[in-house]
């Protein structure tokens, strides 16, 4: 009959129990991550839906249009509430970005939302100048690499598109009621 060694036995399920226990952290790690992950999705969602809402706000709105249509005429107080607006999409962008940099976020998904969000909300010649304006004085080096996204996504941008857009709305609105347009 062969002799256990005891000994041995216990090493073994030692390093069984060690190996279960690795792979029991690696399971909560991701689970952890996918949980702060989900976690980031939603305050994120959040926080884009808080910028929309703003605009709900009529007065913001009128902002809004007044720097798309004609900029020129913006109060200095105007110009703060446009000012506030556009930080505040560019640190959710930021964000957003930081989050992707974290390995939360696939890679590119932070650039495909600029591409369809930056051409619509940097639409006017005021946010282009806004933008230019922050760039010659932002010059934090980790966001550097968003801030050229951004650039590449606003060289290709109409800066008159919010107004074309709002006159586009409008004109088809009036052919509609006046019975020109089906």
């Amino acid at each position: 009959m062969k002799k256990i060694d005891t000994g041995k036995t216990l090493t073994v399920l030692a390093n069984f129990g060690v190996i279960v226990g690795i792979l029991l952290l690696v399971y909560e790690l991701n689970q952890a991550r996918d949980f702060a992950r989900t976690e980031f999705l939603a305050s994120n969602r959040l926080a884009f839906q808080e910028i929309e809402r703003d605009m709900m706000n009529p007065d913001i709105a009128a902002v809004w249009t007044k720097a798309a249509v004609d900029p020129n005429s913006l109060s200095n107080a105007e110009v703060r509430v446009m000012d506030a607006y556009l930080i505040n999409l560019y640190n959710y962008w930021k964000q957003q970005w930081i989050f992707e940099q974290e390995g939360f976020l696939n890679p590119g998904e932070t650039e495909a939302e600029l591409i369809n969000d930056v051409p619509f909300y940097f639409g006017s010649t005021f946010a282009h100048v806004w933008w230019e304006e922050l760039r010659s004085t932002h010059v934090l080096p980790n966001e550097l690499e968003l801030d050229a996204l951004i650039d590449k996504v606003l060289a290709d941008a109409d800066p008159s598109a919010n107004r074309k857009y709002i006159e586009r709305i409008q004109r088809l609105v009036q052919e509609r009621v006046s019975g020109r347009a089906e």
